[in-house]
């Protein structure tokens, strides 16, 4: 027994170190796999410190290493001077973390908040390395101060930052992976001759890949040094060439008006050497400035590299102060500055744009995207001159609108192309001229027939249309209170639009507009052709002709009800003089002798049509106005059809004549023909709808005939099929009634009258005038 109880107990104690050891070899094991048992540790939460300081942490507790998850907490700032580890890492808002000498590993997870900072002044590639997850806040920041040559962005570690400072760094640094940058990118470098180069030959990432592409969701600031996407300086001409693409989401700032002395740069290259096709590029969501001496740059060192490719597509507007500036300091390259926005576009500029070199030989292309209108301000010209470049100068293309200002204009040696379907736009009183217009490059210029054209002038001198415009185009624009006078016989085969006072004289040119839809032209009262206007015409509904005199808008409509029997050209005018005459239909005693209008047909066609012209001198000099009509001036006036028994109905400046079939002179008779507009008496025998006056403004008699006593529904639609009033819903005898529709409330353009009567309906148009 007891040989038994001595072997027992020496069996308890070798059981009880062998639990020690095991236990001792399981916390080793577990660390060494991660950091389970990682002891937690934070900042003071009164400033922070060094890291390697034991007050730095709160309680008083030992610098931290593999074996914490570190916190530092919100309003401390803790900086390094050597080399530091932990498990994980948590750097709360307001935090800061400064790396000033030797680098970060850990083991756990890294994170860090809103307007946290973390500083890296030794050559960092990215977040600390072998973290097992990275969680950045999109308002954190992440600042490269190292004083040696960098790269930024690795494929080992997250390369996805919130805002990206790069400070005060001696060399230039590239970016070795694809990076996403939440907020903003911020470049003040210590010279203008560090570069901050998108990709590099010698730092392409780990994968191999010659093509890296950022997205910046921010804006974009380069206040010092100069941001480029290519870096292609070879050591070898048989060096694979290598691209860069930067998608920008906001804004680029070039230069800063908060320092004394320019430095910011930008553009594609930074610098090539070597005869391979290098392909650099930035896609701007929103505006690029260049300011207190930015400078854009197609290249940034001597190159010599006729296959590289520098592209900047903008999708805001473009910038340019007074101390800007433009280099074409690399040779043969292609460079394009290309508007890319969906909707307006303004170039501002406080100095003329100048890519010009005598031996730096780049090719331009600059386009205006599809979707684009860009407006040229500013009265600086954009100039490109870098003659015999080894592709050619180049060409400035218009997809989509292309407007410029009174004195903008495009000059040197790039084509001019205005692509079909494109517009080109100007205020310059000499319009669209290729030696004193807008246009005055030397190179080739197309402007086709299938373009469009628009005069904007300022309104207080004459603007000639010039002598470069086609003689048939799409769509023809004049605005504002210009009067643009044409040069020869111009077609219109879209859309001829006149707005904001904008007025057209052809004088003893022909104006033509061949589409012969009804809508084909957009006018107002106080916009007008000045003179004559030829219209194609073949179908039922409104065709207004705004023309008049020097003085003012005596504009006329002509709404077929029954189409023409036959295609032919209407010409319409109104000549400000006294159409004479002493013989006049029954009931009328005299007429207006301010003027007459003239409407002539080509050929022999038939039809009726509703006849409406301005009239407002007349109707301040009498009323009632009843239009009567004469083929030729020394004719005797007439009614305008053998049924017209009333005086013409007027509203507003309009007065209007229905069931109109014959063309010639018009003019505004006063009195009345019999008598007054009367409701028919009787029993109707079928459904119809009318309206008088037609056109109106605002208001007008709709007049309805019911065959048999029934439900009656009288309501108005406009012309996208919206019902906008109901006039009659109720039971009614048969018999003629007359309702009015005001339309005050409304703006101008097409309305149908629907009648219901039982089961039968029937639609009439009409046309409100304003």
């Amino acid at each position: 027994m007891k040989r038994a109880e001595k072997h027992f107990t020496m069996s308890e104690g070798a059981l009880e170190r062998f639990f020690v050891i095991f236990q001792l070899s399981a916390l080793v094991l577990l660390f060494q796999a991660g950091s389970i048992m990682a002891q937690p540790i934070s900042s003071n939460g009164t400033g922070g410190g060094a890291w390697g300081s034991s007050s730095t942490w709160a309680g008083g507790s030992p610098a931290p290493g593999p074996g914490n998850d570190v916190t530092i907490v919100t309003g401390d700032s803790v900086y390094t001077s050597g080399p530091v580890s932990c498990a994980s890492l948590t750097i709360q808002p307001g935090a800061k973390l400064a790396l000033n000498v030797g680098k970060l590993t850990m083991t756990g997870d890294f994170s860090i908040g809103a307007n946290a900072w973390f500083y890296d002044n030794d050559s960092l590639k990215a977040w600390p390395d072998n973290a097992t997850s990275y969680t950045i806040d999109a308002a954190s920041n992440f600042a490269v101060m190292g004083a040696s040559a960098a790269t930024l962005g690795s494929q080992s570690a997250d390369s996805t930052f919130g805002n990206v400072y790069i400070l005060a760094r001696t060399p230039g640094l590239s970016f070795s992976a694809n990076l996403t940058i939440k907020g903003d990118l911020i470049i003040s470098d210590n010279t203008t001759s560090n570069a901050i180069r998108g990709i590099s030959p010698s730092v392409r990432d780990n994968t191999g890949e010659s093509l890296l592409t950022h997205h910046v969701m921010g804006n974009v600031r380069v206040i010092f040094g100069i941001l480029s996407a290519v870096d292609g300086k070879f050591t070898t001409a048989s060096s694979n060439p290598i691209g860069c693409i930067f998608n920008i989401d906001g804004n680029v700032t070039v230069g800063d008006y908060s320092n004394s002395t320019p430095q910011g740069r930008f553009g594609p290259f930074s610098s090539d050497d070597q005869g391979v096709p290098n392909f650099g590029e930035f896609n701007i969501g929103g505006n690029l400035s260049l300011v207190n001496g930015g400078r854009l740059h197609a290249g940034n060192s001597t190159s010599n590299n006729s296959a590289n490719t520098g592209i900047i597509n903008i999708g805001g507007n473009f910038s340019v102060d007074t101390n800007a500036a433009f280099a074409t300091n690399s040779n043969g390259e292609t460079f394009a500055i290309n508007f890319v926005g969906n909707g307006p576009q303004t170039v501002s500029l406080g100095k003329s744009v100048s890519f010009s070199s005598s031996t730096h030989l780049i090719t331009l292309c600059d386009t205006v995207g599809p979707n684009s209108t860009v407006q040229f301000t500013g009265g600086k010209s954009w100039n490109f001159n870098c003659p015999s470049a080894p592709s050619g100068n180049g060409a400035f293309v218009v997809y989509g609108k292309l407007l410029f200002g009174p004195s903008d204009t495009l000059k040197g040696l790039q084509n001019f192309v205005l692509e079909p379907g494109g517009t080109l736009g100007t205020a310059n009183v000499n319009g669209i001229d290729t030696t004193i217009g807008s246009i005055q490059v030397s190179g080739t210029k197309s402007l086709p027939t299938t373009g469009s054209y628009a005069y904007n002038g300022s309104g207080t001198a004459t603007q000639a249309a010039g002598a470069a415009l086609p003689p048939t185009m799409n769509d023809l624009t004049v605005s504002d209170s210009a009067v643009v006078v044409l040069g020869a016989n111009e077609t219109v085969t879209g859309t001829l639009t006149l707005n904001t006072g904008g007025k057209l004289e052809p004088g003893s040119q022909t104006l033509t507009l061949t589409n012969k839809k009804a809508n084909a032209v957009v006018g107002d009262s106080a916009s007008y052709v000045i003179g004559s206007l030829t219209r194609a015409d073949s179908a039922t509904g409104s065709y207004l002709f705004p023309i008049g005199d020097q003085s003012a808008y005596h504009g006329v409509a002509l709404d077929f009800t029954t189409a023409p029997s036959a295609s032919s050209d209407l010409t319409a005018s109104f000549t400000a003089s006294d159409p004479g005459g002493s013989v006049f239909p029954s009931g009328i005693t005299g007429y207006w002798n301010g003027g007459y209008w003239t409407v002539n047909a080509s050929g022999t066609p038939t039809g009726t049509f509703d006849l409406t012209v301005y009239a407002k001198e007349a109707l301040a000099v009498n009323s009632p106005v009843t239009l009567i009509g004469k083929p030729a001036l020394s004719d005797p006036w007439a009614a305008l059809n053998a049924t017209q028994s009333h005086a013409s109905a007027d509203s507003g400046n309009y007065v209007t004549e229905s069931g109109v079939t014959a063309y010639g002179i018009y003019g505004a008779g006063f009195g009345t023909i019999v008598g007054l507009h009367e409701k028919p008496s009787g029993i109707p025998t079928k459904i119809a709808i009318g309206n008088y006056p037609n056109p109106f403004n605002p208001t007008t008699t709709i007049q309805i005939a019911v065959p048999k006593n029934a439900h009656v529904a009288l309501t108005i639609y406009n012309d996208l099929g919206q019902k906008v009033a109901t006039i009659v819903d109720q039971n009614l005898k048969a018999g003629y009634y007359e309702e009015l529709f005001d339309g005050s409330t409304y703006s101008s353009g097409v309305y149908f009258a629907r009648l219901s009567v039982g089961n039968q309906v029937i639609v009439g148009k009409m046309l409100m005038i304003k």
